[in-house]
């Protein structure tokens, strides 16, 4: 099917769809929630009283993924298929109005590697926040309904540091932070200390939007240099600018992350990377959710440059969520290859997930 038939579908898929309620608006700390970014992810768990000011939440998540990959200048196809489960456990203690303490970690079933998501402690004074800790830093928000994250979430950066925030009053809100790098440069044992800022507005008419900038886009989580060792000539900085709104039958999200200069250190073909992701989710009911995307790149290996698809989400019950993916990619030339290293032009893909909230 074309794109342009496809997006014509689905626009009047969701014209016709009746809207019953906006169920992502009722959140509830004892049902497993639908998360929309990162940190929302670690929030989605149900929590669990242990004290007047101590809770806990786990969540566990099951994967199962199957692709069909047509490979370039061939009728021939590759299929592959990966299963994959993660177990999340967090702890919040919230002692007195202006002290918040947050412990994430997370387990990988299928590999055995584990790692301290967040472990932050957050102190508010008024209109004004200082955060401190490990922690993901407040560089891009990646919103997404689907399973699998979007392409931008190359941008995703973690480290140990701190950020200073102030709050105009819920119309605004201004971050500074700073953080210790995993990148370096040539010739030095020392970490670099890396630091960006982060603007968002609830002002606007329409919803929400927000800019954030970074010094190096290096310490991303994507190991953009993980064949040099993480050492490099000059820092990459990078920028990143959302804006979303929500309507009582939908969500509607665009998104944009891209490095302003190259990387020195790497092939001319991936050495400038970009991304957006446009998304729109609707509530069928109180339990079910269809959204649909669209999302691109630029000098990215092994990512679509160009990708489309619908994802359903069904609450079955207060500690069940079921979801299903079905996205459609393409690849550009020279840039992606499947599994035994045979270059590849387009798939399709479909992912199932189970999450059981604890």
């Amino acid at each position: 099917m074309q794109l342009s038939k496809f997006i014509i579908i689905l626009t009047l898929f969701f014209s016709i769809i009746p809207s019953i309620s906006a169920a992502q608006d009722k959140s509830d700390p004892n049902e497993v929630l639908l998360y929309r970014t990162p940190e929302e992810r670690r929030d989605a768990g149900i929590k669990y009283e242990l004290t007047d000011w101590l809770t806990a939440a786990g969540l566990i998540e099951l994967e199962y993924e199957t692709e069909r990959l047509s490979l370039r200048d061939s009728p021939k196809h590759s299929y592959q298929d990966q299963k994959s489960g993660t177990i999340q456990a967090a702890l919040e203690a919230n002692p007195t109005d202006w002290f918040l303490g947050e412990f994430v970690y997370e387990y990988e079933l299928n590999t055995g590697d584990h790692l301290v998501e967040e472990a932050v402690a957050i102190i508010e004074i008024e209109n004004l926040g200082f955060e401190f800790g490990k922690m993901e830093v407040p560089f891009g928000e990646y919103y997404s309904y689907f399973i699998r994250g979007p392409i931008l979430e190359f941008g995703e950066t973690r480290g140990t540091g701190g950020v200073i925030s102030y709050d105009f009053d819920d119309a605004a809100e201004i971050s500074a932070f700073i953080y210790e790098g995993r990148s370096k440069q040539l010739n030095s044992t020392y970490d670099n200390l890396d630091w960006g800022l982060a603007l968002e507005s609830k002002a606007l008419p329409w919803g929400t939007t927000g800019i954030s900038f970074i010094s190096d886009l290096a310490d991303s989580t994507e190991d953009f240099l993980i064949d040099q060792g993480f050492k490099h000539k000059k820092r990459v900085p990078a920028i990143s600018a959302f804006t979303t709104t929500s309507f009582k039958s939908f969500d509607l999200t665009i998104e944009y992350v891209g490095a302003i200069k190259s990387f020195e250190d790497l092939d001319n073909k991936v050495n400038n990377p970009k991304a957006w992701n446009f998304e729109i989710a609707r509530n069928i009911t109180d339990e079910v959710l269809i959204a649909y995307r669209l999302e691109g790149s630029k000098e990215l290996e092994d990512t679509p440059k160009l990708s489309t698809g619908l994802s359903f989400s069904w609450r079955a019950n207060e500690h069940l969520l079921i979801s299903l993916d079905c996205l459609h990619d393409w690849y550009d030339r020279g840039l992606a290859n499947d599994t035994n290293e045979r270059e590849i032009s387009k798939g399709y893909t479909v992912i199932g997930q189970i999450s059981f909230g604890l």
